[in-house]
């Protein structure tokens, strides 16, 4: 049996969307259609939701570097950000 799902969204972004997919040869429907069954699949949304900030972004490639810190305890960990806070 199929069914009839609809969603509301602003016309530029449904036009532009659109237009994406048409150049790898999908409607907007094909595109719904292969989102809902990675969902079902994977039990989860297909891609990440959130779009990281600057500071995010900065953090996520120094630690894929290697550049990590570490703390060899919670209160440690604590002590670390209170002076980088320029708090003591």
């Amino acid at each position: 049996m199929r069914t009839v799902v609809r969603a509301r969204i602003d016309q530029a972004t449904k036009d532009e969307a659109a237009a994406i997919l048409d150049t790898i040869g999908l409607t907007v429907s094909d595109a719904f259609r292969l989102m809902m069954r990675r969902i079902v699949a994977e039990r989860r949304l297909p891609f990440d939701p959130l779009v990281p900030n600057a500071t995010t972004i900065a953090a996520i490639e120094a630690a894929r570097r290697g550049e990590l810190e570490t703390a060899g305890s919670i209160d440690e960990m604590f002590e670390h950000l209170d002076r980088d806070d320029g708090a003591e």
